[in-house]
């Protein structure tokens, strides 16, 4: 029930605040938490993202830890196989290496982005399967076709959060002064949504334009492996 003031802020808010106080990042490096401190801290932190996709369905604890997963991850989210009924908890491992030379943007949009596989991790986990095809029918009808769900995942992502996690990551941008064109958040916005077919759409030019900015944020180069300038700071790690 909405007990805001007609359009659900209140309710946003407090269901987005309830979230944030149940991420447990005992495990996480000082610097990604800091990070994920920082993203807390604003209007459209990681809870109210979580809330505009889920509304009032977000009922987990979410465990946060670094980790060394080996090389080419950056991040990785137990499947709802592993889901803890019990305690409610889902779990996200941070490959701690791959960010030693990452900005803080890309630290930013891969944290919502396992935010989200871990909130449809647990919603799988907890409901059954008809539940889950009334709420999200197209990725039940993919999963014929691609039988693994972090790729379903993440052809939800790049339909329904990619704008968004844009939008976040300007505001994370604008809060901590950088200049930087809502273009180049558009591009970071595709973050481990490079495989799917929306982005398979794209014109050659924009992927390649899109794929570097992943790759210098992340890295500090591009794809040839020239050093390049990162538009976040560094991150620290």
């Amino acid at each position: 029930m909405d007990t805001g003031d007609g359009d659900g802020s209140t309710t946003s808010s407090r269901t987005a605040m309830l979230f944030e106080y149940h991420i447990n990042d005992l495990l996480l490096n000082d610097c990604a938490k800091n990070i994920l401190d920082t993203l807390k801290s604003h209007n459209h932190g990681v809870g109210e993202f979580l809330y505009k996709f889920a509304g009032n369905e977000i009922d987990h604890n979410w465990n946060v830890k670094s980790a060394d997963l080996g090389i080419g991850k950056v991040g990785t989210t137990d499947p709802p196989s592993a889901y803890d009924e019990e305690n409610k908890i889902i779990t996200t491992s941070f490959n701690t290496p791959t960010f030693r030379n990452s900005s803080d943007l890309s630290w930013v949009k891969t944290i919502l982005h396992e935010s989200a596989h871990a909130y449809l991790a647990t919603y799988f986990a907890v409901n059954d399967y008809n539940t889950f095809n009334m709420t999200y029918p197209e990725m039940v009808e993919q999963w014929d076709e691609l039988e693994n769900w972090n790729d379903v995942h993440q052809e939800e992502f790049a339909r329904s959060l990619k704008d968004d996690i844009a939008v976040i990551l300007k505001e994370f941008g604008q809060m901590k002064g950088y200049e930087i064109h809502d273009q180049y958040y558009s591009d970071l916005a595709w973050g481990g949504l490079t495989e799917t077919s929306i982005f398979d759409e794209l014109d050659g030019a924009d992927q390649t334009r899109i794929k570097n900015v992943l790759s210098i944020e992340l890295t500090g180069k591009d794809l040839n492996g020239d050093y390049k300038n990162q538009k976040g700071c560094d991150a620290g790690c």
